[in-house]
């Protein structure tokens, strides 16, 4: 109910604003994108691994929590630890450092903990602490939290456009945040940074032709 109330709120405010400018006589004008930096999952406490319990007897140091937790044991413990890890695995995968698949982007920085968790989406990974910490200031059942696997579809945002620079009617597929700038650079006939991720080319289909050149 309470997602269903803010939803009804910015479907409210969006109203507003298309109301706004259809009032001013620039509906037709302006280019209006909604765009979220992620999607949601389901989240309660019933679905929770407690790694620190799983490793009583190695010392280790917990990054993180929830979707994503990370290890760093005693050196002469990991390969001991990674196979407790292994053995115990139930709703998480283990990864060493360099084996996370690349297109986390999260393996080859030397700040990363050498032992990556990635829950499976709804499940959450904690510590002793963070366990305690989740417990005192959400002690409702359920709740909802995001940083899964993108590959999941709750993961994924939402992107809606209208205006003169796009295609009318037109549905398409999964497109990625980071193609957003390039997409808004071309849309203010600006040039992009060159040093970036995003690419015009992978979104630019959703503009009509006369935008194109």
């Amino acid at each position: 109910p309470e997602v269903n109330r803010v939803i009804s709120r910015l479907d409210s405010l969006l109203g507003m604003l298309i109301n706004g400018l259809r009032d001013m006589h620039m509906l037709e004008k302006v280019n209006l994108i909604v765009v979220s930096d992620h999607g949601m999952t389901e989240v309660d406490t019933f679905r929770i691994v407690n790694v620190e319990k799983q490793l009583q007897g190695f010392a280790c140091r917990y990054t993180g929590d929830g979707p994503v937790l990370t290890i760093r044991p005693e050196e002469a413990q990991l390969e001991a630890v990674y196979a407790r890890l292994k053995k115990s695995a139930r709703h998480y995968r283990v990864y060493r450092r360099e084996e996370v698949p690349e297109y986390y982007h999260f393996s080859h920085h030397p700040f990363i903990d050498p032992l990556v968790l990635v829950a499976e989406p709804g499940w959450s990974l904690h510590s002793n602490a963070s366990l305690a910490r989740l417990r005192r200031r959400h002690p409702a059942a359920t709740g909802g939290n995001h940083g899964y696997d993108n590959h999941f579809l709750d993961m994924h945002g939402i992107f809606y456009a209208m205006g003169p620079a796009f295609k009318q009617g037109y549905r398409t597929g999964t497109l990625r945040n980071i193609d957003v700038y390039p997409l808004l650079c071309k849309i203010f006939h600006i040039m992009p940074r060159q040093n970036i991720d995003g690419k015009l080319e992978r979104i630019a289909f959703i503009l009509r032709e006369d935008w194109l050149n």
